[in-house]
């Protein structure tokens, strides 16, 4: 007998209904409610559903998308009873994340011939320090010669590089969290430097917005109000 597999089923576009005037069948389940508001006719959604072992895991919405387990021989039956309903195999994505470069070469660890300088990375709002931001400085961007190192509590960290070098080829910073990381090319040398990154502020429109301009509330995320609260107490 085969074994149940995950899938999720969607309506014909997006992943809800949301239709206008949709009135379910009396006594009917979400999962009904669902098939049967995307379905002509009804009775055959039901019937398909009747007939098909599935089980409901997880839904969105009412009338939207419903992660459940089924045979492959009850999705092809649901699927032939219902063209109009999505039957999609649950997969999982691992987030992307760009490839950060290697520091392959670095500088020799005596201090002769080698060149230190102390980088600070703060804030660009208050100048804060920026701690466990990890820095990558190439002298030799091709070849990987460089250094790396991590802030500390108070944002610094310190690169040793090869003597003689007046600039760095490139130059990155990957924050923990909190920061838009930063790549900077060419950049001039000296004993002590200071950079700035930019926090990263939620409340900036994103691309959601950028591209479908008003987001009903369901899709947003309410943050709290960052100014500080000021409390008075009356004097008698």
């Amino acid at each position: 007998m085969p074994e149940s597999r995950r899938f999720i089923l969607l309506p014909p576009l997006g992943v809800r209904l949301g239709s206008p005037g949709v009135r379910p069948a009396r006594g009917a389940g979400p999962l009904e409610q669902f098939l049967a508001a995307i379905a002509l006719p009804q009775q055959a959604a039901l019937r398909a559903l009747a007939g098909a072992a599935l089980k409901v895991l997880d839904s969105i919405h009412e009338d939207g998308a419903k992660l459940v387990e089924m045979r492959p021989e009850d999705v092809l039956r649901l699927r032939s009873a219902q063209p109009g309903v999505r039957v999609v195999p649950e997969v999982f994505f691992r987030t992307a994340r760009a490839p950060r470069p290697l520091v392959s070469v670095l500088a020799p660890a005596a201090a002769r011939g080698t060149l230190t300088v102390t980088l600070r990375i703060v804030s660009r709002s208050g100048a804060a320090p920026v701690a466990g931001a990890d820095v990558l400085a190439f002298t030799d961007y091709a070849a990987g010669e460089g250094s790396e190192g991590r802030t500390d509590a108070s944002g610094k960290v310190r690169l040793r590089l090869r003597a003689g070098a007046r600039a760095l080829e490139r130059l990155l910073v990957y924050p923990k969290s909190g920061f838009w990381g930063m790549q900077r090319k060419n950049v001039p040398l000296a004993p002590e430097m200071t950079l700035a990154l930019r926090p990263i502020d939620l409340r900036e429109p994103d691309l959601l917005r950028r591209v479908y301009g008003v987001v009903s509330e369901e899709h947003t995320v309410k943050l709290p109000d960052p100014r500080p609260q000021v409390r008075s107490r009356g004097v008698a």
